[in-house]
């Protein structure tokens, strides 16, 4: 047997592939080339004409541009990716360009074991043991594993080249053996039934490395646990084995995440065998006995009772008899046994005999009575048939015959345990399987034909309409297929790759419309395929089958995607490479601190900005009451001072004079010297109350005294305010008092320059200073103030003055 890698380049020259063919003259033209089916030729075709070049012709192959036609027409930068076959002595040769350099390499290594072995015919049997490369076509499942929900056929999509043997359905998941005997598993995951050792869904055929090591060549599914059997006869199993893994030493429901080789009362027994049910596992030895292991429910077990069982054990009913198939459903198992004659009521010959246990519900067993069966019973309308093969679904067993015709037991609502011969036209029928409420068929022909629910599309038929009779899927007529498997709620079937023929060349690869006469052939430069112009209307560098590879080649879009990806790679390892990249990095990173500096100081900015205008408003607010305050206190002021000038002279106002004098000259604060003279004039208003206003004052005193931080303008501004609101008539009433007693004499005198003092005569004779004026040349406001702090006691000493009428700055 070859080693892998060839067997893989066996498998991509069977394919086939779009080269280009370099001939004496004219440019290099794309050619579709294939194998012929005998695998004795080379075929391509030309000109919509059929050429052929026999291998046993062939002198030698060989790699690179080393012929004539190539040194009279070289190709240059496409050496390793050109392979000549020279066919005659005189030296005439096909030459080709591969796509790449692996795919000349395939070809050539391909090509040159194959001339080898049409020189020595006997050599190929031993050596290559397969006709074709073989794919996998799916009926779509609708539960989600797959996202494609459709009701037509799907090809399989993988990253990996297969050469599939067989394939093996359970719910919602599936498998595959290659021809190298490696197992690939892929649906979703539920237990580690898959075998990837994660619990994660896989949604393309992955390798269960475990059992690289072990060919495997064929696989049981179950719905949460699997089975594998080897060439040598062994079973490995993995997946929640909820009735408990036959495996010393391990505890039951124990999840088992890599497979691991069945054991116990096997050991030593080679399996020929292997199938599971949702719960239960049956094995078939190479001599024909059979084992049962998992969930007793419904006697499925063949034991004669209920009881589940955790390590396999054989069924004692069929001892002395040899088991050729067997099938497990749900609830149900159902086996083709090879009894003597006699041994089988009806039956008269030693043949394979249908024999069912286990629940009989919708009559899947094939017996008249409805009782569920513990032991394996044969079906007695069915002993006259010879059987080969038997397939299980939940509630219809399907069983085929020596002769290719099939019977199908339960799922009908009428005489459902009555077997019925499958309506398939006189079709001979080599292989069946069931799903779970479906049935499929494939025939010597190479046709399948399913019946049963169509729901999801499972059938394969375009639709999802009920059969009760078996039909041909139309989609599979001309796939050659060579097996088919039945799923929970899909349906998969192996196919061989169809080749490469002439009438294939007339539909675009693109958008699968036939070429005519305005839409003409394209070739992508890049691929080798044939599409038309609109799918082929981009053009690109690099191309690798492009004459010039610096000069844009027409491509097809997905090469034109591929291509600029790798262009813009290159552009960034050209960038990186360059010594410069490190300043252009740290360059660009300082740019970006930059930025984000600032960003943040416009942001600080802002924020200020918002602070000064708030800060510009208090002010604004607070400007506009102090200059209403100050308005307030020069009311206040010229009020007082015309109470001061006009006040009467009886022996109140010398004790009212005596009581200003004392209590307002003495206080530091003008603000308080205001306020204490509002208050007088308030009480002074009333003039049938004088006496009253004295003694208030007097009270008053105390309090001031002690709560000296009291704000006495606010006070004076409130009442101002309140005499205002409330318009007394004793103020004017006042005024006029005071304006028809004058006082008699009065002098000003100036004490310094810009300082004028006005003095008065009181009325008990004494002197009295009555106001203090500034010139406004000399002193501000605030100057004035300060002066009079720093020399009010001054001026009281040096003009001998005992009281004073009124107190007032002004400015001159």
């Amino acid at each position: 047997m070859y080693p892998l890698g060839l067997e893989l380049c066996y498998c991509r020259v069977e394919e086939g592939a779009h080269l280009l063919k370099c001939g004496r003259r004219g440019k290099p033209k794309f050619c579709p080339f294939r194998l012929s089916s005998d695998e004795t030729a080379l075929i391509w075709y030309s000109a919509q004409e059929e050429r052929r070049l026999n291998l046993n012709s062939v002198v030698k192959v060989v790699p690179g541009q080393q012929t004539v036609n190539f040194l009279r027409q070289p190709q240059p930068g496409k050496e390793a990716q050109s392979l000549s076959l020279i066919y005659q002595s005189d030296g005439r040769s096909l030459d080709l360009i591969c796509k790449d350099k692996e795919q000349a390499e395939t070809w050539f290594l391909a090509l040159k074991v194959m001339v080898s072995e049409s020189h020595n015919p006997p050599s190929k049997a031993a050596i290559k043991h397969t006709k074709g490369t073989q794919s996998v076509a799916i009926s779509p499942v609708g539960n989600g594993w797959r996202k494609h929900n459709g009701e037509f056929l799907e090809l399989l999509k993988s990253t990996d080249t297969l050469e599939v043997r067989n394939i093996f359905c359970g719910k919602q998941y599936a498998s595959l053996v290659t021809k190298q005997g490696e197992i690939f598993t892929w649906g979703e995951e539920h237990g580690g039934r898959l075998g990837h050792k994660t619990n994660l869904d896989v949604p393309y055929p992955k390798l269960v490395d475990s059992l690289v090591s072990a060919h495997v060549v064929s696989v049981a599914c179950g719905v949460s646990h699997a089975c594998a059997l080897t060439s040598s006869g062994e079973v490995y199993e993995w997946g929640d084995s909820c009735h408990g893994a036959a495996h010393p030493g391990e505890g039951n429901r124990r999840s088992q995440w890599i497979p691991r080789r069945l054991a116990g009362p096997l050991s030593g027994i080679s399996i020929s065998k292997v199938a599971c049910g949702d719960w239960h596992t049956a094995v078939v030895s190479s001599s024909g006995q059979l084992f049962t292991y998992g969930n007793g429910v419904f006697g499925v077990l063949g034991h004669g009772d209920l009881a589940s069982a955790s390590r396999p054990k054989e069924v004692d009913a069929l001892r002395g008899m040899r088991v050729k198939s067997v099938a497990c459903g749900p609830w149900h198992t159902a086996a083709v046994v090879e009894v003597g004659a006699g041994r089988c009521r009806g039956g008269d010959s030693s043949s394979g005999k249908l024999f069912t246990w286990g629940d009989n519900d919708e009559g899947k067993l094939g017996h008249p009575s409805k009782d569920k069966k513990l032991v394996p019973t044969c079906v007695a309308a069915l002993a006259d048939h010879d059987f080969v093969q038997v397939s299980c679904g939940v509630m219809l067993t399907v069983v085929l015959t020596i002769t290719g015709t099939v019977f199908a037991m339960g799922l009908h609502p009428r005489s459902a345990w009555e077997p019925r011969a499958g309506a398939l036209k006189g079709e001979y029928v080599k292989e069946i399987s069931a799903g779970s409420f479906h049935v499929a068929a494939l025939t010597a022909k190479g046709q399948v034909y399913t019946w049963g629910k169509g729901r999801n599309g499972r059938l394969g038929l375009g639709d999802a309409e009920d059969r009760n009779s078996p039909a041909c899927v139309e989609a599979l007529k001309d796939r050659q297929v060579q097996c088919v498997a039945c799923g929970s709620s899909f349906t998969a079937a192996i196919c061989l790759h169809r080749s490469i023929l002439s009438c294939d060349q007339s539909v675009c690869n693109g958008c699968h419309l036939v070429f005519g006469f305005t839409r003409k052939k394209h070739n992508c430069y890049n691929c080798g395929l044939l599409f038309c112009h609109s799918c082929t209307g981009r053009k690109a560098l690099n191309a690798s089958l492009a004459p010039d590879k610096n000069k844009q080649s027409r491509v097809c879009d997905s090469c034109f995607k591929q291509l600029k990806v790798s262009e813009s790679s290159s552009l960034i390892e050209r960038e990186t490479s360059s010594p410069r990249l490190a300043l252009l990095v740290q360059k660009r990173l300082s740019v970006r601190n930059l930025t984000r500096e600032c960003q943040d100081k416009v942001e600080k900015l802002e924020q200020c900005k918002q602070r000064v205008k708030e800060t510009l408003s208090m002010a604004r607010d607070e400007a506009a009451r102090c200059i209403a305050a100050k308005d307030a206190i020069k009311a206040l002021t010229e009020q007082m001072n015309a109470i001061a000038e006009k006040f009467p002279a009886a022996g109140e106002v010398k004790s009212l004079g005596s009581i200003l004098y004392d209590r307002f000259v003495q206080t530091p604060e003008h603000a308080c010297i205001q306020t204490k003279l509002s208050e007088a004039a308030k009480l002074v208003a009333d003039a049938n109350g004088a006496e009253e206003a004295l003694k208030d004052i007097q009270r008053s005193d105390s309090r001031d005294c002690l709560s000296p931080s009291a704000d006495p303008s606010i006070e004076t501004k409130k009442r101002t305010d309140r005499r205002r609101q409330t318009g007394s008539p004793n103020e004017p009433h006042l005024a006029e008092s005071n304006a028809s007693n004058p006082s008699k004499t009065e002098w000003i005198e100036q004490d310094e320059p810009g300082v004028y003092i006005t003095f008065m005569i009181l009325p008990s004779g004494r002197k009295g200073l009555k106001r203090v004026r500034f010139s406004r040349r000399q002193f501000s406001e605030k100057e004035a103030e300060k002066w009079w702090k720093e020399n009010q006691i001054r001026v009281y000493v040096k003009y001998d003055i005992e009281q004073m009428a009124s107190t007032a700055s002004g400015k001159t």
